[in-house]
This record gives structure tokens, C-alpha cells and sequence, in this order.
């Protein structure tokens, strides 16, 4: 699965995009705020208002998310909570390493192939 980061502003269109399935678009928050430093009113803006626009753009709802900076500190249950609360299935960290059968789909983990001098595992 590919992961797309992209940050919508005015204008923005994902019309030459190729269609699903080579490619899962999902949410990163709208001001790229650090999730576990929210209240629960300002966790459900930034991963509600996300969804709206991205719906807005893609013309579907997303059920996938990638925490901002993604380090253990930066998302805890409450922020789990949240995201699950509003129909968030999975959730990617930025921690190091990969997944196996059974690894809880909000604690993913990701081999960020570049970043950092980081060659491709396999």
C-alpha cells in the first residue's frame, strides 16, 4: 500500500489521480497539530474537518490516517478513541519497522524508504 501525504489548499484537484486500488488516500489532520497535546473538541475538528474536505475532493469518505510526526508521544488512547469514534479503521505511525498478522491497525508502523538514508527492507 502507498501512503499519499498531501496537503489540500485552494484549487487542489485529485482528477489525475489513478483510481483505488493502487493506492489508499487518508487523513493527516488539517493543521498538522501534534494529536496527544489536544483536548477531545479540538481532536474531533482535526480529524472531522480532514475527512469533510478530503470527502469533498475524492467524492468518498476515508476510514484511514496517519498520525502528525507519528513518534509513541504523539498519540495515546484518547486520541485513539477519538479516531475510532469517527470511523477511523487504521492509522499509521512514523515508528520504525514493520507489521505482522495481528498488529493492532493504530499502532502500525512503516519503513519510510529514503527518509533518512533508509534502504528498502526486502
Amino acid at each position: 500500500m502507498m501512503w499519499l501525504t498531501t496537503k489540500i489548499s485552494h484549487g487542489t484537484t485529485f482528477a489525475n489521480l489513478t483510481p483505488p486500488p493502487v493506492y489508499v488516500v487518508g487523513g493527516h489532520t488539517v493543521n498538522h497539530e501534534i494529536m496527544s497535546y489536544l483536548s477531545e473538541d479540538e481532536l474531533k475538528y482535526e480529524i472531522c474537518e480532514c475527512k469533510n474536505k478530503l470527502k469533498t475532493h475524492l467524492g468518498h469518505t476515508i476510514d484511514q490516517f496517519a498520525y502528525p510526526e507519528g513518534q509513541p508521544e504523539h498519540f495515546n488512547e484518547k486520541v485513539i478513541s477519538v479516531l475510532k469514534k469517527e470511523g477511523i479503521r487504521i492509522c499509521l505511525s512514523a515508528v520504525h519497522g514493520v507489521n505482522y498478522h495481528g498488529t493492532n491497525p493504530f499502532y502500525l508502523k512503516r519503513v519510510m524508504v529514503g527518509f533518512m538514508g533508509t534502504e528498502f527492507p526486502f
